[in-house]
């Protein structure tokens, strides 16, 4: 193989999709105990596990509900999740990754804490967007339109009064390669919900935990670069003995 077509090789890898692989997961879970690693009143932090955390709206806040803890926001309604005018930003550990899982809680149905609305959930990652919302005391809907994911979710805390409305998302973009992700409230319109208010009674919810694992090209892909390495570094010895 001459230069030119080591380095017409090389284009090609360039321009085709890499394979990856992951590598082992990077998880943090509120619940477990790891919020030590997330010191909250501030309006940033890092998880132990190296997830970064950005509130905007108010400064970070956790809170426990029927012994489900989780993270909010304090600044524009309940202390402890994510009000409307408020959102929180989760950066993946090394930039990006394949998110595993996403665990929401302290999401309700009408009539339950004074909510009005059956509380939905917005989700932004890498350009696509999901949303969660409650459907009754133990399941909500997962859906994102632009993946065609639509799936029911068993509460693992109940959205009831006694429960803490906590819902598990098992891959929740697929196997998208994301860098990071975007909580805030979904705001209902007086058109879906006649005279409904941008308090509290509207849509609110808190961060519980996240498992991702960092995408790694494949073995295979990276030895297949190194030969490529390997030939143009003959080829370059070689055009430098034929010249002297």
């Amino acid at each position: 193989m001459n230069f030119k077509q080591a380095s017409a090789f090389i284009g090609l890898l360039a321009t085709s999709a890499i394979a990856l692989s992951t590598a082992p997961a990077q998880a943090f879970n509120f619940a477990s105990g790891n919020l030590s690693g997330c010191t909250t009143g501030g309006t940033s932090c890092t998880t132990n596990d190296g997830f970064n955390i950005t509130a905007t709206g108010g400064t970070l806040q956790s809170k426990t509900v029927n012994n489900v803890t989780g993270l909010g926001v304090t600044g524009q309604g309940v202390d402890g999740e994510i009000n409307l005018g408020e959102s929180i930003n989760l950066l993946l550990p090394g930039g990006s990754g394949i998110l595993k899982s996403l665990d929401l809680g302290f999401m309700y149905q009408p009539g339950v804490f004074g909510d009005e609305v059956w509380e939905r959930a917005t989700v932004t990652a890498g350009g696509l967007m999901g949303y969660l919302t409650v459907q009754n005391n133990t399941t909500a809907l997962w859906e994102v339109a632009g993946l065609g994911i639509s799936q029911t979710l068993t509460a693992l805390s109940n959205s009831t009064q006694s429960g803490g409305g906590l819902y598990s998302i098992l891959n929740p973009f697929g196997n998208n390669v994301v860098s990071s992700v975007n909580l805030t409230p979904y705001t209902y319109s007086t058109s879906e919900v006649p005279g409904i208010g941008t308090d509290y009674r509207n849509s609110d919810f808190s961060l519980i935990g996240a498992q991702a694992e960092r995408a790694v090209p494949e073995p295979t892909t990276l030895a297949g670069l190194g030969i490529v390495a390997g030939l143009l570094a003959t080829s370059r010895r070689r055009k430098a003995n034929a010249a002297s």
